[in-house]
């Protein structure tokens, strides 16, 4: 964590097992994790206003959600052989 003036910003990282639906993408039980950060602006002891940016992409991809041309490659090598 850093602090600065009216400034806090955190980097984080969670962890988990895709086990629910997550926008329309049913359970892939397979394990996430994800890395970002959130800026907070703080006034009078209170959270103002905050802006958080994280690794959607790479979320998705862990999931089985966002097809990537590797295994799009590796799928078309596998139905040849």
């Amino acid at each position: 964590m850093i602090c600065d003036k009216d400034k806090v910003v955190a980097a984080w990282t969670i962890s988990g097992t895709h086990k629910g639906e997550y926008n329309g993408i049913t359970a892939t039980n397979k394990k996430v994790l994800v890395e970002g950060i959130t800026i907070h602006q703080i006034a009078d002891g209170k959270i103002l206003d905050s802006l958080v940016s994280w690794d959607m992409l790479g979320l998705l991809k862990k999931i089985g959600a966002i097809v990537t041309v590797q295994r799009v490659a590796a799928a078309g090598k596998a139905r040849r052989e």
